[in-house]
């Protein structure tokens, strides 16, 4: 994991203004009590204040679950397993900084204990699921290796020996939680984009945890779909969606970045529009809905970023024609990620000289600057096509971006370790 990347994300979390306060009392609370429980020659003090940045982070990062007893387990085994702090001294610790905490996370007054930690679960397993990476995932959730074994064994609980330090019972729960969640983005792929929204809201201190049931989340997804193309003034969302609780669920939708608002003339209503956050959370929903259309009604210039990627994404298993033509005839508007997904996939159907005519077209139609740095990423290809090599000296000499000559830099010195390997034969020759 990159250490600097990792306190970093974390660093900018415990900085938020409206957390200030409650970090400082926080660390505060976990320092004295870590000083009390351990000798100075034992556990050093540049210890104890990494451990005490780690747990406020983890705790803070999860404060929705503060009552869930599960998550006081996992915080008391992040310290033992990651900082070899005894059970005894890590447990007062951990329990008394929840006490600090508790106090500013109201309890759910229907939810029971079972449902704290079925949440909190759940909660950790999208997380997992719409991670980039396990590495971004490791610093997301602020956990350990344990934690992170644990949602791996729970994707395979047949060959899986279980997980150290956790009982059994806890991986058969997640795996049953898991196969769940597949169970329904089965059945409708567009469910996920609903996860992913309960995600993002249910770190909205404002909302409270219990009503985001599916119900409701279909509404509020209803919304955000409503918004896109052309965007919908305030009475015509409410038209659509016919919610009595229509005023607060768009203030919601708006304290969370998810839409925003566009003034017009004077005596027009503005237009509520999806915001970046809101393209990404209803990538699914269009995708599956539309897929059918790209590159007939719909097409991939007027599309934004994640709408482009899921759709790709889409026709690469359900229609190979349909995206190869997609491809030759509107390849020059590939954004950056549709691009970086589309490198992977035809680089793994060996289709390097298709790939290779998309970065000929993206340059000569002028491509930005973002769009050429993925080009010199994805190069030198394998097969060492020699207008490849020319493309890669064109971008390394003749680019007026510094951020592209040093990707080609970058793609050069690849080529150049690439050459300089031992050639082996494979089996069989």
């Amino acid at each position: 994991m990159d250490t600097l990347t990792s306190y970093s994300r974390k660093a900018e979390i415990l900085r938020t203004e409206t957390l200030k306060p409650i970090v400082k009392k926080l660390q505060k609370t976990i320092q004295s009590r870590m000083l009390e429980d351990s000798e100075p020659r034992v556990v050093p003090p540049g210890l104890i204040r990494a451990a005490a940045f780690e747990l406020s982070y983890l705790l803070i990062r999860h404060r929705q679950w503060h009552h869930a007893a599960l998550l006081s387990e996992l915080a008391i085994d992040f310290l033992t397993s990651e900082y070899m702090i005894a059970g005894g001294p890590a447990t007062h610790i951990v329990e008394s900084a929840l006490d600090i905490l508790h106090s500013y996370t109201p309890r759910e007054l229907d939810w029971s204990s079972e449902d704290y930690e079925r949440e909190f679960l759940e909660h950790l397993i999208i997380c997992s699921l719409i991670s980039r990476d396990e590495e971004t995932l490791a610093i997301d959730i602020g956990f350990g290796r344990n934690v992170m074994s644990l949602l791996k064994s729970a994707l395979d609980l047949e060959s899986s020996p279980g997980v150290f330090n956790f009982a059994s019972e806890l991986t058969q729960e997640t795996f049953d939680i898991m196969q769940a969640i597949f169970s329904e983005v089965d059945e409708s792929p567009a469910n996920m984009d609903l996860y992913r929204l309960k995600n993002l809201l249910q770190r909205d201190d404002a909302t409270p945890k219990n009503r985001l049931k599916k119900e409701y989340l279909q509404t509020l997804n209803k919304i955000l779909a409503s918004c896109w193309p052309e965007g919908k003034t305030e009475k015509q969302l409410k038209d659509l969606v016919k919610d009595e609780h229509f005023g607060s669920d768009l203030r919601l939708l708006l304290r969370n970045g998810l839409i925003y608002e566009e003034p017009r003339a004077l005596r027009q209503a503005p237009l509520f529009r999806l915001s970046h956050k809101g393209y990404e959370l209803t990538c699914m929903h269009f995708a599956f809905t539309h897929w059918h259309e790209v590159g007939n009604r719909l097409h991939l210039q007027d599309m934004p970023s994640a709408y482009q990627s899921t759709v790709l994404q889409i026709l690469a298993k359900e229609s190979v024609p349909q995206l190869q033509n997609l491809l030759e005839t509107e390849g020059q508007y590939l954004s950056p990620i549709a691009l970086r997904f589309v490198i992977d996939h035809m680089k793994q159907s060996r289709q390097e000289k298709g790939l290779l005519e998309i970065f000929s077209n993206l340059l000569h139609n002028r491509a930005h600057a973002w769009i050429r740095v993925e080009i010199c990423q994805a190069l030198p290809l394998s097969s060492g096509l020699t207008l490849a090599v020319e493309r890669l000296d064109s971008l390394l000499n003749d680019d007026p971006s510094p951020m592209v000559r040093s990707a080609a830099r970058a793609a050069v010195q690849r080529s150049r370790r690439k050459q300089s390997m031992p050639q082996t034969k494979s089996d069989g020759i």
